[in-house]
C-alpha cells in the first residue's frame, strides 16, 4: 500500500456550510437550520447574515445547498419544495422589521444617525442594505466641494443637494420630494451621478423612469433600495404611472411582484433623483406636484478653453473624487443633521424664483390666470388685450407663450368666464387683469 495520500479537492465556498449531513424533514431541524445559518425570508427572497448584514441568497444556490445539506441520498423536487416551504414559514419577517430608521450599515459597523457614532454589527438588527464605505469621522472632501462650487454656483442649491444626499442615506420618510438636476450636457450632472453610485453602491440603487412605475414587476425594483436614479424623462407619462410616482414619493404602501413569485406589499424607502436636460412636464400641474420637486440648476458648461468653453473640463475629476467617498459621506450626514434640525429643505429667493419659473414653464396659462387675473361677473376685457398681456407675462419669465387658440380654450374652461362679440370685437365677461 502506497504511503502517499490523495490530495484533498478544495471545495468552493458555499453560502451554507455544515460539516455533516442533516435532516430537514422535521420542524425542530428546520428551525435549527435557520438559527445556525441566520436566515430570514422577506419580500419573496431569502437572506443570510454574513459579514455584518443580511445578504440575499439566489434561489439556485439556496436550493443547491439545501439539497447537498440533506441527509437523503436522493432529494426529490417535492421534498426540496417542502423543505423550502418550511424554511420560508419559520424564517419570515415583515418588511417593516428590516432596516431600522436609526442606522446606516457600513463596511466597518453600524452608523447611528441619532448619535453620529459607529456601533458594532449585530445579527439582532436586521439590515439588508449596506453602504460600501468604511466610516471615518475625520475624512474630508475638498475636491468634491470645489466641484460643487463650479457646477452649482448657487450656495443654497448646494445645501439642498447636501440635505438630499443625507436624507437618501437615512430611512427618514417625512419629506415627500424628488430631486431634479436640470441643465444641458457637459455641466457636471454626469459626474454627480457617478458620485451617487460611488456613495450608495449600485446594488442599493434602482433605475426606473416614472413611465415604468405602472407595472408591478417594474416597481418591485424599488424594494430594498435607497435610491432611484433616472437619466430620462419619458414625455408620455400615463396618469396611472404618475399616480404611482406620487405614492412612492409619499412612501405609501404599494404592491410589487418578482417574476414567477406572488405579489407583496411594501413601503418603498428609495428617494428619487432625475438628471434631465430640460424642465420636466407632468400630466398634472398643481401644487400637489410642485411641492414634491427639488430643482437644482447646473448652468455651467465644461469643455476645452481652446475650443471656446468658459469653464475648463477636468478629465481626471472623478478619479480624484473616488478617493473622497468617506468625506462625501460625512458631508451628506451634515446635510441630514441640518434637515432634521430645520424640518425642511433650504431655500432662498433664487430657489423660490426658480420654482416660480418652473410652474410657469409647465403651465403658463394656468399661472397667468392665477397670478394676473381677477374673476368677477362685473369685469370684462377684450380677447386681444388679455392675450397680449399673457404673452408679455411669458416674455417676462423667459417662457414660450401658447398660441391664441390654446389660450382661448383654457380660459373658456373657467365656469365664471363667458365670451361675447365677433372677431376683433370679442370680449371676455367675468375676468380682468391686474398688476401688468
Amino acid at each position: 500500500m502506497s504511503g502517499k495520500t490523495k490530495p484533498v479537492k478544495k471545495m468552493s465556498q458555499r453560502i451554507i456550510t455544515e460539516p455533516k449531513k442533516i435532516e430537514l424533514s422535521k420542524k425542530e431541524d428546520i428551525k435549527n437550520f435557520i438559527k445556525i445559518r441566520k436566515l430570514i425570508y422577506v419580500g419573496g427572497r431569502f437572506y443570510s447574515y454574513r459579514n455584518g448584514y443580511y445578504k440575499e441568497i439566489s434561489k439556485y444556490n439556496f436550493k443547491k445547498e439545501i439539497s447537498e445539506a440533506s441527509n437523503s441520498e436522493k432529494y426529490y423536487r417535492s421534498q426540496l419544495d417542502n423543505t423550502i416551504d418550511g424554511l420560508r414559514t419559520y424564517s419570515e419577517v415583515g418588511v417593516d422589521q428590516i432596516n431600522s430608521q436609526k442606522y446606516i450599515n457600513m463596511n466597518n459597523g453600524l452608523f447611528n444617525t441619532d448619535t453620529c457614532k459607529l456601533e458594532s454589527h449585530s445579527s439582532e438588527l436586521i439590515t439588508t442594505i449596506r453602504v460600501p464605505i468604511e466610516y471615518n469621522q475625520n475624512a474630508t472632501c475638498e475636491q468634491y466641494q470645489k466641484f460643487l462650487h463650479s457646477s452649482v454656483p448657487n450656495k443654497t442649491s448646494q445645501l439642498v443637494l447636501q440635505e438630499f444626499f443625507g436624507y437618501t442615506l437615512s430611512r427618514d420618510t417625512n419629506h415627500e420630494i424628488a430631486c431634479f438636476l436640470i441643465g444641458e450636457g457637459g455641466n457636471g450632472k454626469g459626474v454627480l451621478m457617478k458620485v451617487l453610485l460611488l456613495l450608495f453602491g449600485k446594488e442599493n440603487i434602482s433605475f426606473l423612469d416614472i413611465s415604468e412605475l405602472g407595472k408591478d414587476t417594474n416597481r418591485v425594483q424599488l424594494f430594498n433600495k435607497l435610491l432611484n436614479i433616472s437619466t430620462e424623462m419619458n414625455s408620455k407619462i400615463t396618469t396611472h404611472s404618475f399616480k404611482i410616482f406620487k405614492q412612492v414619493t409619499s412612501f405609501e404602501t404599494i404592491t410589487g411582484k418578482f417574476l414567477y413569485s406572488d405579489a407583496f406589499s411594501f413601503n418603498p424607502n428609495a428617494k428619487f433623483i432625475f438628471s434631465v436636460n430640460d424642465k420636466p412636464v407632468f400630466p398634472e400641474n398643481n401644487e400637489a406636484t410642485f411641492r414634491r420637486l427639488l430643482l437644482i440648476d447646473f448652468p455651467n458648461i465644461f469643455g476645452e478653453l481652446s475650443e471656446g468653453a468658459k469653464h475648463q473640463k477636468d478629465i481626471q475629476l472623478f478619479e480624484k473624487l473616488k478617493t473622497e467617498k468617506q468625506g462625501i459621506f460625512n458631508w451628506a450626514i451634515e446635510g441630514l443633521n441640518r434637515l432634521r434640525e430645520k424640518g425642511k429643505f433650504s431655500q432662498d429667493d433664487t430657489t423660490l424664483m426658480q420654482m416660480e419659473k418652473f410652474k410657469i414653464h409647465t403651465d403658463s396659462i394656468g399661472e397667468f390666470l392665477k397670478k394676473k387675473c381677477i374673476f368677477d361677473p362685473d369685469y370684462e376685457i377684450k380677447v386681444s388685450e388679455i392675450y397680449k398681456q399673457y404673452k408679455q407675462f411669458c416674455n417676462d419669465h423667459g417662457v414660450e407663450p401658447a398660441i391664441d387658440k390654446v389660450f382661448g380654450k383654457k380660459i373658456n374652461q373657467k365656469p365664471q368666464v363667458s365670451v361675447k362679440g365677433q372677431k376683433e370685437k370679442r370680449i371676455y365677461i367675468g375676468v380682468k387683469t391686474h398688476g401688468i
